[in-house]
């Protein structure tokens, strides 16, 4: 594996996860005059998030993850304050994650230059949370089947009360649910999809694997336990459960792009290629690093002239795009190879 591929840059968008707030709301990021920090070449930015309307900081808890243009991350912070420092490693792009109750999770970037102060307003859309269900042709599992009426009604409190955005309830009707039926799939999903809405990724990924385990093909679990995997930059873990949820969900341009990602860490470069390739079918505008992956890996198969095709469309898409300079550098290198005679790199 090739350090440079952990510095493509794919878009991560938000988890599609299906516990979202009611509530609406308004982020003021108050990004304070970036100072060079004390330690290395750092910039210091000084967040502050507060509700829509409200003239205080927002005093629940929520966790903020800082990441750079590439997608590595420069530093996060749990707070209850509504205020949180951290520190980036320069100036740029940047990429804000803020996840916690009360509010739809936020993941999106803003630009930082030394010597200005940034005042940035966000406002998510309005959702309403709920829990995951089955979809009409889906496989419904055995173990699903078989579960008592009691848990099935426990479990359907549980769900009216997520629709009402009463996630305590919610999670003790859910959690009654699986004592009557342990084996109970959806409950053990619904109650991981809740706690990773509050921040509890120890109890959303020991809830999601538990739902797994017992039904290996559940997409929801699958695709939230391979959303918290591909933001740990695990792509090659999470591309089992991507395949699960792209059983079902074919044209996900996400789950696409991270899937190919993931093959090519394993060295299929076969797979990687194919997966890649049909991002550009369905619309994909923020996913246009699909197109880096294709090429690199159908470098990997010997067939240079299909991968300079690959990165031509990614120049087309992105001509300013965070990995312009590497399709670039790899048109200009596949040229040469084919003027002297050798073998791509």
């Amino acid at each position: 594996m090739h350090s440079w591929l952990e510095r493509w840059r794919i878009l991560l968008p938000p988890w599609h996860m299906t516990m979202l707030s009611a509530l609406s709301v308004s982020y003021l990021l108050l990004l304070a005059t970036p100072a060079r920090a004390q330690r290395g070449h750092g910039v210091i930015i000084n967040i502050v998030i507060m509700l829509e309307g409200a003239r205080e900081p927002y005093d629940k808890q929520i966790t903020v993850t800082l990441r750079d243009g590439w997608g590595n991350i420069e530093g996060g912070a749990a707070t209850d304050k509504g205020y949180v420092q951290l520190v980036a490693t320069g100036d740029g792009l940047h990429r804000l994650l803020i996840v916690g109750p009360e509010i739809e999770s936020y993941d999106e970037e803003f630009s930082l230059e030394t010597g200005y102060t940034y005042t940035v307003y966000v406002q998510p859309r309005r959702t309403l949370t709920k829990v995951a269900t089955s979809k009409a042709g889906e496989a419904v599992s055995s173990s699903r089947l078989q579960a008592p009426k009691n848990a099935v009604k426990e479990f359907e409190k549980g769900r009216s009360a997520a629709l009402k955005n009463n996630r305590g309830e919610a999670k003790e009707h859910l959690q009654k649910a699986i004592r009557l039926y342990p084996r109970y799939d959806d409950a053990f999903s619904a109650l991981g999809e809740l706690e990773l809405q509050e921040g509890d990724r120890e109890g959303a990924q020991r809830d999601l694997a538990k739902a797994l385990e017992l039904n290996p093909n559940h997409p929801e679990a699958a695709h939230n336990l391979a959303g918290m995997l591909v933001a740990e930059a695990k792509y090659s873990e999470a591309e089992p459960l991507l395949q699960v949820w792209l059983r079902g969900h074919p044209d996900d341009a996400w789950a696409l792009s991270f899937a190919a990602l993931g093959q090519f860490t394993e060295g299929k470069f076969e797979e990687a290629a194919a997966n890649a390739r049909r991002v550009h079918v369905f619309p994909h505008q923020q996913y246009a690093s699909a197109h880096m992956i294709a090429g690199r890996a159908l470098e990997r198969l010997w067939r240079p002239e299909v991968a300079a095709a690959e990165y031509r469309l990614y120049l087309a898409e992105a001509p300013n795009g965070p990995n312009a300079g590497h399709a670039r550098a790899a048109l200009a290198r596949l040229t040469s190879e084919r003027q002297t005679g050798s073998q791509p790199q």
